[in-house]
């Protein structure tokens, strides 16, 4: 029985540098089809938000405070405060919503390149 002889064909210099860009093309066909990009949240919404500043300041001025505040000088202070709460209640809804909004997005996305790779 003969022994078989296999020969290779002969790979030129111009068949061996053709090989990475097919390689390449190949690649970006199998992920033109699905979408590699999941957005994510912007870093500004992750990072932990201070503590309101809602304390009335204290007159600092040349006039002297009397030991037992004005009813109407508590008053004041009191709205001030509240409206200060009110207003960083506000802020912090706003930007909570905005990170809802944004991991929505993102699993969305998620959830569309999973649904692509996995029919």
């Amino acid at each position: 029985m003969e022994a078989a002889v296999f020969l290779a064909p002969r790979v030129t210099k111009a068949r061996r540098s053709g090989v990475p860009v097919l390689a390449l093309a190949l690649g970006a066909f199998a992920l033109a089809g699905c979408d590699a990009h999941i957005p994510m949240p912007e870093s500004a919404l992750l990072k932990p938000q201070p503590p309101p500043r809602c304390e009335a300041k204290a007159d600092s001025g040349a006039r002297k405070q009397p030991a037992a505040p004005a009813d109407g000088d508590a008053l004041k202070k009191l709205d001030y405060e509240a409206q200060c709460y009110r207003h960083a209640e506000m802020i912090a809804r706003n930007r909570l919503g905005k990170l809802q909004e944004s991991i929505q997005e993102s699993a969305r996305a998620a959830a569309k390149r999973s649904a692509s790779v996995n029919p």
